[in-house]
């Protein structure tokens, strides 16, 4: 079975070089149940071309 091997490219310069760029951020919420509060810690993810600095997604 052959593999093949394909890459994502910039739109811009079509390099395939990217950097992982992370957000962080915590989401509070109220329950009917208890005073106390939940919450959910959330990353996102950008990927940032490092030839051009245009962004993949």
């Amino acid at each position: 079975m052959d593999i093949i091997k394909d890459y994502f490219l910039c739109d811009k310069c079509k390099g395939k070089n990217f950097i992982r760029i992370y957000n962080f951020s915590v989401q509070f919420r109220r329950v009917n149940f208890s005073d106390d509060l939940l919450y959910d810690e959330v990353t996102g993810e950008v990927f940032q071309c490092t030839h051009c600095k245009g962004d993949l997604f």
